[in-house]
């Protein structure tokens, strides 16, 4: 076997596989990197979804509105809450159309949808028992 042979089969041969493997690997690399932020931008944009739901709805949102519109008659209170509900039912609504969304997720989201609807429709009665002049605990029974 002539020299230069020899040169190509313990020098080029190892070398040409030692690239093509760290083109694969670089290829896998990349690969996982895009899978991991797709998999962290589709979390984080389903827990600020997620937030603007708990705002919408909690403390200071739609179901707090309610109870002090049932307590104390105002007006505000019952615009506050008919509106932060129906904009509850948007962000969910839009919650609902993310992808990657387990059972459990659907589930909770159209159990929300059940509840808020009912807090709308218990809105609506409240104020035509406001408007009959009811007190609270006619309202609130």
């Amino acid at each position: 076997m002539k020299l230069s042979r020899k040169m190509i089969i313990t020098n080029i041969i190892p070398f040409s596989i030692f690239l093509i493997g760290s083109l694969l690997s670089l290829v896998i690399v990349q690969k996982d990197q895009n899978t991991t932020q797709h998999f962290i931008d589709t979390y984080s944009t389903k827990e600020e979804k997620l937030y603007e739901i708990y705002q919408s709805l909690g403390y200071g949102g739609g179901i707090h509105s309610f109870k002090n519109y049932i307590l104390r008659f105002d007006k505000q209170y019952y615009l506050s809450a008919k509106d932060k509900l129906n904009t509850t039912i948007k962000l969910i609504n839009e919650y609902l159309l993310l992808p990657e969304k387990t059972l459990v997720e659907k589930e909770a989201m159209q159990t929300l949808l059940s509840t808020i609807a009912l807090y709308l429709q218990k809105l609506d009665t409240a104020n035509k028992l406001i408007k009959n002049h009811k007190d609270q605990a006619q309202i609130d029974h």
